[in-house]
């Protein structure tokens, strides 16, 4: 497992002066102005001039790096705090895959995309008993979008949806736009703020994954998962199960090894 984390530094609070304090300044440097200017040519006339003149480009000046310091703290959020971690073979991926299911607070976002339901791997296993177990809870929003090719994953997806047919907030999908011709992302998505990120092969997960802690990055993701969930089939939703499409999906894949 080797973790990388980017980071950039905390811009500073930058703060001119309370408003009231502003807009005396800029009277008194407009004042100055028109007094010189108008006034007749003497050397007060002409002090009160520049220094109204001066006071007002000054301003004009910390206006401008203002601006340029809130777009630093824009900058700096979207950079700041990035943890990368890159996971070396199916042990490092779901070892910190399970970790992050405890952790969640609100929602999980999977995709299971590749071709078999589930190795023999023991921290895979271990993953998705975790995984299970909070689903059971029904305390967090947990969604699945499935890829079905064959019927050893009909049999798991529907073994899914049996085990946590009475449970309000796990949802699944299934998808027919996955091809083992073309690899598609699997991700796996916590709170909208981290990610896990693979190609699907022929196996449970590539040799390398990576793991994302930046809210961010993962809103990018997220709306590459929600797009995807918008153009699936519902299979489950809350409660409700899509009796005829399992029947279908059953039929279709009942002779296919």
């Amino acid at each position: 497992m080797v973790k990388k984390i980017f980071g950039a530094k905390e811009v500073p609070t930058w703060r001119v002066a309370e408003l009231a304090d502003i807009i005396l300044i800029i009277i008194v440097a407009i004042a100055g102005i028109l007094m010189g200017f108008l006034g007749e040519i003497t050397s007060t006339s002409a002090l009160l001039f520049i220094c109204g003149l001066v006071t007002l480009l000054a301003f004009a000046l910390l206006f401008v790096l203002r601006k340029l310091e809130e777009s630093k703290k824009l900058i700096a959020s979207v950079v700041s705090k990035v943890e990368v971690i890159l996971l070396k073979g199916h042990d490092d991926f779901y070892t910190k895959a399970e970790e992050e299911v405890t952790l969640a607070k609100k929602s999980i976002d999977v995709t299971h995309f590749y071709p078999i339901p589930t190795t023999k791997i023991r921290a895979e296993n271990k993953y998705f008993d975790t995984l299970s177990r909070i689903i059971k809870e029904d305390k967090i929003i947990t969604r699945r979008i499935a890829s079905i090719n064959n019927m050893d994953k009909y049999k798991w997806v529907e073994s899914t949806i049996r085990e946590h047919q009475d449970t309000d907030n796990f949802h699944i999908k299934y998808t027919s736009l996955v091809s083992d011709d073309f690899p598609m992302l699997n991700i796996l998505i916590f709170d909208n703020k981290k990610v896990f990120v693979g190609i699907y092969q022929e196996v449970a997960m590539p040799e390398r994954a990576i793991f994302i802690d930046n809210e961010t990055i993962a809103m990018v993701f997220s709306d590459y998962y929600n797009t995807i969930w918008e153009k699936s089939e519902n299979l489950k939703i809350g409660r409700g199960t899509n009796e005829e499409k399992l029947n279908e999906l059953k039929k279709k894949y009942e002779n296919v090894v």
